[in-house]
């Protein structure tokens, strides 16, 4: 019943509450999740970071299972702290096209919204492009309370690459994105892109992409967090911060700042604090955001395991609405929208 709604378009809305603390905002990323020695390390320090810092949501930019999916025994066991009850949202990765990935993700995803069992992460993957908006309490001024917002938008950065055999499809995708990001530049503190490749490195990237790197410094994205590259680092450009993060990253935002928290050596190290490029957000005193985000075209793709071998005739495109929009309230729990 789930699969017959997304395919007609209808939209899934899901109402998110955020954990604040003095009205910051905190959210983590972690990428290349699963069953190895080193990714427990890694969930040991996140699980620690959780019992101490309020976490509101989680974010992944894609190569979820790199060695193949396995939610029991690489994601549920490996991150059922109560700390951890939080939602995780996905984004696709090359190792996921390239193993076949796509379908069980998708399942996953509605298999998480059925259920109201939240022993873990709520796993979230609604389709290859989708967005949601995050509300936080900006009281960096000490004579009004605002409230401020944060767009995350996911992406596939294979769907955007030249590499992708269907081209009407990647147009489509960028047409997107060109659209969700002029619109979060204008209505948004900050706009965080999440998506597998990191896209600093003009070097690196092929035409479409620089395409999209550009868009995202013509439409002054605050930070893009990439995982496909092994190691953390980070570099800016023109005020937009590009952050590869292949295990686990935190943020905090505070006002009209973002703060980035990275591992080295078994301890998390500050990095330098990243400053919306809204314009005049201070005129507002009961919020920045006003009118709906923009509509975006569904991308349902039939899915062939192995990303080297996939033909233009392997997809099939359905317009329809959009893929998912979440909007976090100031108050309340998770509540499940399951029409």
């Amino acid at each position: 019943m789930r699969a017959l709604l997304l395919v007609f378009g209808i939209v899934l809305c899901i109402f998110v509450s955020s954990n604040r603390v003095n009205g910051e905002l905190y959210f983590a990323s972690l990428s290349n999740y699963g069953c190895s020695g080193n990714q427990k390390k890694v969930a040991s320090v996140l699980k620690a970071q959780a019992e101490k810092t309020p976490f509101s949501l989680l974010v992944s930019p894609g190569d979820n299972f790199p060695g193949g999916i396995d939610f029991k025994h690489c994601f549920e066991n490996i991150y059922s702290e109560k700390s951890l009850q939080i939602p995780l949202f996905a984004a696709m990765g090359q190792a996921d096209w390239d193993n076949g990935n796509a379908n069980l993700l998708l399942k996953r995803n509605n298999v998480t919204y059925d259920s109201n069992n939240d022993i873990f992460p709520r796993f979230s993957f609604p389709n290859y492009f989708y967005h949601y908006v995050s509300h936080y309490t900006d009281t960096s001024n000490v004579l009004s309370r605002r409230d401020g917002t944060v767009l995350f938008v996911f992406i596939d950065t294979f769907i955007l690459s030249s590499s992708f055999p269907d081209h009407k499809v990647s147009e489509q995708a960028f047409q997107n994105l060109n659209a969700t990001l002029h619109y979060g530049h204008k209505h948004h503190d900050f706009t965080v892109v999440v998506g597998n490749k990191y896209l600093a490195s003009s070097y690196s990237i092929d035409s479409s992409l620089k395409k999209v790197q550009q868009l995202i410094l013509d439409t002054h994205v605050e930070l893009v967090i990439s995982g496909q590259n092994r190691g953390t680092y980070n570099s800016t450009i023109e005020g937009t911060t590009f952050l590869n993060c292949d295990s686990y990253c935190s943020f905090k935002v505070d006002g009209s700042k973002m703060v980035p928290y990275i591992i080295q050596n078994g301890n998390q190290v500050e990095l330098s604090p990243i400053n919306t490029q809204l314009p005049s957000p201070s005129l507002s005193f009961q919020g920045i955001a006003g009118d709906e985000l923009p509509a975006l075209e569904m991308i349902e793709l039939t899915f062939k395991k192995g990303a080297k071998h996939l033909s233009r005739e392997a997809f099939l495109k359905i317009v329809g609405t959009v893929g998912l929009m979440i909007l976090a309230t100031c108050i309340g729990s998770l509540i499940i929208n399951k029409k």
